[in-house]
């Protein structure tokens, strides 16, 4: 009885580390996002263009 206890302890401990990662992980795929957006920005802005938000002028050939 107490090593079914333990191993329920663990599973639930394991399921929500797992939880936490992936919020992490989708926490740091938003602020890249918004890295790369002010840094299009900011290259925008130097060439005097007007930025967009959603526009990527990079590949715009």
């Amino acid at each position: 009885m107490i090593y079914k206890d333990r191993y329920w302890a663990l599973v639930f401990k394991a399921r929500f580390n797992l939880r936490l990662i992936l919020q992490q992980q989708q926490q740091n795929k938003i602020l890249f996002q918004e890295f790369m957006d002010r840094s299009t920005q900011s290259e925008d802005t130097a060439q005097g263009g007007q930025y967009t938000h959603g526009t990527d002028k990079r590949n715009a050939g």
